[in-house]
């Protein structure tokens, strides 16, 4: 379950309700279990606030996007579905996609759940927020990336320097060609990902 706050510095997102760890592989707990309401996890915010959206999923969603910011990230890709779309062209989106990403990911079956403020231009506002937290995740990878292509490039120029190279040198030297290959792909992705956000709220904009 994801929350999305407004918060001081934006579009904040919450996971208050941990993981169960009773739930591994196929076994799972549920409300067919003989002590079933002991097995409930909830919880309560009494401080007169209400989130922008709450999502749920089943745990095939969970399992195959784990409880961190990929999760995040793909209920803010619902979200401006929802911000651009109709309820009726959402779930059809949904129906379509899912099977696909089950097939990638858990092959478990995948429910989602979403409740939200109503509201047109709340819901446009948020989005806009949304890519702003999407933009910050972003710029953070490309920065790690950035400075593990730096290692990698110096590691491969070292090797390469050397005038013979032992069966250890040549191996690390494929391995950090490749690892290198693979950052320089990720950032890439990265790059098409931030102009996908950034036409995103181009075309949201227009809308207005």
């Amino acid at each position: 379950m994801v929350f999305f706050n407004l918060g001081d510095q934006g579009m904040e997102d919450d996971q208050f309700i941990p993981w169960d760890d009773k739930c591994f592989l196929n076994k799972t707990t549920s409300i067919c279990d003989s002590d079933a309401a002991s097995e409930f996890r909830f919880v309560y915010c009494g401080d007169g606030t209400f989130p922008e959206a709450v999502f749920l999923g089943s745990d095939g969603i969970d399992d195959t996007y784990g409880d961190g910011d990929k999760l995040t990230d793909f209920y803010i890709r619902i979200y401006k579905e929802i911000a651009t779309s109709s309820p009726k062209q959402v779930k059809k989106t949904l129906a379509s996609d899912l099977p696909i990403i089950s097939k990638m990911g858990s092959q478990d079956d995948m429910s989602i759940a979403c409740i939200y403020w109503n509201n047109n231009e709340r819901v446009r506002h948020n989005a806009r927020l949304m890519s702003q937290w999407q933009l910050a995740k972003l710029h953070q990878e490309s920065n790690e990336l950035e400075a593990k292509k730096s290692t990698l490039c110096e590691k491969i120029e070292r090797l390469k320097d050397s005038r013979e190279l032992i069966e250890k040198q040549r191996i690390e030297l494929t391995y950090a060609e490749n690892d290198l290959r693979r950052v320089e792909e990720s950032l890439e992705k990265i790059e098409g990902n931030v102009q996908t956000i950034l036409t995103f709220d181009l075309n949201l904009n227009k809308q207005n």
